[in-house]
C-alpha cells in the first residue's frame, strides 16, 4: 500500500485509537507520555502535513518556519532532544496509519456465537 494511501485513511477515530493504544505503552514513561499528550494537542492546533513518511509542521512560535519529522527524528532546525513532542506526533500518525488499514475482525456467525454460548453453558 503506498504511503499517500496510508495517510488518507487516518482519522479521529484511528487517532484517538492509536492514543489510547500509546498512552497504555507510555504508562512508565512520564516523559513520553507527557510528550504524547502535548503531540495531541499541538496536532489539534497546528498546521500539519503528513504523507505517510513526512510529518511538516508549521511553527507556532516562529513565522514561516516548519519542523520536518521523519522516522529518523527531527530535522537539524529542531533543538528538542530525547522525547519530545514532534517525534510523539510523527509516532501517533504513523499508529493511526497502521490502524486505519488493518483488516477489521470478522463477527461471529449466528452458529458460531450460538456454539461459544453452548461451550460456556457446558463449563458451569
Amino acid at each position: 500500500m503506498s504511503n499517500a494511501i496510508l495517510a488518507q485513511s487516518i482519522n479521529r477515530t484511528t487517532v484517538g485509537h492509536a492514543l489510547r493504544i500509546l498512552r497504555r505503552e507510555y504508562a512508565h514513561n512520564a516523559t513520553a507520555l507527557n510528550a504524547l499528550n502535548k503531540a495531541s494537542v499541538e496536532l489539534s492546533m497546528t498546521i500539519w502535513s503528513f504523507d505517510g513518511e513526512t510529518l511538516v509542521l508549521e511553527s507556532r512560535t516562529t513565522i514561516g518556519h516548519k519542523y520536518t519529522v521523519t522516522a529518523q527524528g527531527c530535522d537539524g532546525s529542531c533543538k528538542a532532544r530525547g522525547s519530545h513532542w514532534h517525534l510523539q506526533a510523527f509516532e501517533l500518525l504513523m499508529r493511526a496509519a497502521r490502524i486505519a488499514v488493518q483488516p477489521a475482525k470478522p463477527r461471529m456467525t449466528d452458529e458460531q456465537y450460538a456454539a461459544a454460548v453452548a461451550a460456556c453453558d457446558d463449563l458451569f
